[in-house]
């Protein structure tokens, strides 16, 4: 198996570790079982909080973008402080959710992998994930408060914003923050592949850094093949989507889209594990390296 690439490497171990997609499949599906629950609760705990009208309610079924935006914002307008509790206990509940099933499970798959793993380290990093996802989100509202009242300054009626100025700023900003948190997060969800030992979470992150720095063109390689893979997937999701959405709507086409999607989400753990899988057959080999060769330049 010398001449394995990390690619097969990884899918290799996948194919011959069951247990390893059994327990990734275990705590995402679990975490999404959970999660669906809560927002159908926090669902019912606004309509309960919120009286909404028959008029209000028609516009929303008519399915009319413009007029259901309209609403939507008047909703929010008057709702702001109930429907604001909600939310931030919703994120706060998925949060903690996530952590404990993300934890258990990374911790579950390195044990495999590595024969060991610091489930404090993997606690923490699951936690940076977390509050990098909660900074990008403020940051995000910030940008599009920012643009607003930008879109207003340069507008000759207050009423009617500078739509054009909105939509620049948004266009530009937004995804130069969306890459930023994908990065970032890649990187700590690659982290827990060096907790290992007495390491703590900076620790884990410096040697992430380290070793992504002297191995990029592999990760690169890896992460170019599974995700081709995982992209090729969606599109014969969809393609079969639309096929069966085009013969009718009755239940038995919505339980096949259902079962479809299923499937879909078990073939993408699997590609996790077998990517995840992969990556650590590239630290185990800069592992093995002398430590002059392994030394990065500064």
């Amino acid at each position: 198996m010398n001449n394995e690439t990390p690619s097969r490497a990884g899918w290799r171990v996948a194919r011959e570790n069951p247990k390893l997609v059994l327990i990734e499949v275990s705590w995402r599906w679990s975490f999404g079982v959970a999660a669906l629950l809560l927002l159908l609760l926090a669902g019912v705990s606004t309509l309960k909080r919120v009286s909404i009208s028959d008029a209000d309610w028609a516009v929303l079924r008519s399915f009319d973008p413009y007029k259901m935006a309209n609403t939507v914002a008047a909703l929010v307008v008057a709702y702001g402080k109930p429907l604001s509790l909600v939310l931030v206990a919703l994120l706060f509940a998925l949060a903690f959710l996530w952590m404990i099933a993300a934890t258990w499970g990374r911790a579950a798959t390195l044990k495999i992998l590595r024969g060991s793993g610091t489930t404090a380290t993997v606690t923490g990093l699951n936690l940076l994930r977390i509050l990098l996802l909660l900074a990008a989100l403020v940051v995000a509202a910030l940008a599009t408060i920012g643009a607003a009242m930008l879109a207003t300054h340069f507008s000759s009626d207050p009423e009617e914003p500078n739509l054009l100025v909105y939509f620049s700023i948004v266009v530009l900003v937004l995804p130069v923050i969306v890459i930023l948190w994908a990065v970032l997060n890649w990187v700590l969800s690659l982290a827990p592949l060096f907790a290992l030992g007495e390491q703590g979470v900076l620790a884990a992150v410096a040697a992430t850094f380290r070793s992504l720095r002297a191995q990029r063109k592999a990760y690169w390689s890896v992460s170019g093949v599974y995700g081709t893979i995982r992209g090729a997937g969606l599109l014969v999701l969809i393609v079969f989507g639309l096929a069966m959405g085009a013969v009718g709507q009755d239940r038995i086409i919505f339980a096949l889209l259902v079962a479809l999607l299923l499937l879909y989400f078990f073939f993408a753990d699997l590609l996790y594990v077998a990517r995840l899988a992969a990556y650590l057959q590239i630290v185990e080999k800069l592992e093995q390296l002398p430590v002059a060769s392994n030394r990065l330049p500064v």
